[in-house]
């Protein structure tokens, strides 16, 4: 374009929706190219709660928990992003350190 922006057109899922379809090569994660093993992103949200359920669903997600099982091939074909939108920022911030902590060997921050 003639302002100096790059022109990338997404195109928008149907008249009625705010989802737009997005070609993998303009997909970023954490401003990076998604390799190329990904085939799948589940997103959750998460607000500090009595009993914080959050390391263990993420270890159960990943196979790291309980009973099911996930191979290294599965694994990597996931993203999982937690979105914590909670006010309380020390939580947060205990989270984010746990989950860095517990799954240093397969997240990226």
């Amino acid at each position: 374009s003639s302002d100096g922006m790059a022109t990338t057109e997404s195109r928008q899922l149907s008249r009625e929706s705010s989802l737009f379809s997005v070609s993998r090569e303009e997909l970023r994660l954490f401003g990076h190219e998604v390799p190329k093993t990904v085939s799948i992103t589940v997103g959750f949200g998460s607000v500090a709660r009595k009993k914080d359920y959050v390391l263990e669903t993420v270890g159960n997600m990943l196979g790291l928990r309980g009973d099911v099982q996930v191979s290294s091939q599965e694994r990597e074909s996931v993203v999982i992003v937690a979105h914590f939108s909670d006010f309380d920022t020390s939580w947060v911030q205990h989270i984010s350190k746990q989950l860095q902590e517990d799954y240093h060997e397969i997240i990226e921050t």
